[in-house]
């Protein structure tokens, strides 16, 4: 894949990255723990907003939308398949529709990551 720029560069590496981190926060834990220790593994370094500013340039850049969208897309398979597995050991209501819950859990985590760009506490968005 040809990259033109630092953004597309650091989206078209984030899905790899994306699954390693998810994999091992979602090991052997319910979904309260896996949620905890991602927040803890997504503000372990220092909160850029560089996701922000690479979904307004993808507005603009076809690549980078091109990989955006990938990456949203492969964050919600991943996300859908603990989602499912949970599902499957009979913790998650029979009805329950994980590709649906996965795109509510990945927007929220947006929004909380904006929180920490716009200065909340941490620990009490690590609550919420």
């Amino acid at each position: 894949m040809n990259v033109d720029s630092p953004e597309e560069d650091k989206c078209a590496k984030a899905p790899n990255e994306i699954r390693k981190m998810l994999r091992k926060c979602f090991e052997g834990g319910g979904p309260g723990l896996a949620c905890g220790a991602f927040f803890d593994f997504a503000t372990a370094g220092p909160i850029s907003g560089l996701e922000f500013e690479t979904i307004a340039a993808a507005s603009r850049n076809p690549a980078l939308k091109k990989i955006e969208k990938e990456l949203f897309e492969s964050e919600t398979e991943i996300v859908s398949r603990f989602l499912l597995d949970v599902k499957k050991r009979g913790a998650l209501p029979k009805g329950f529709d994980a590709l649906r819950m996965a795109r509510v859990l990945i927007a929220l985590h947006r929004g909380l990551m904006a929180d920490l760009i716009m200065d909340a506490k941490k620990s009490e968005v690590r609550q919420a």
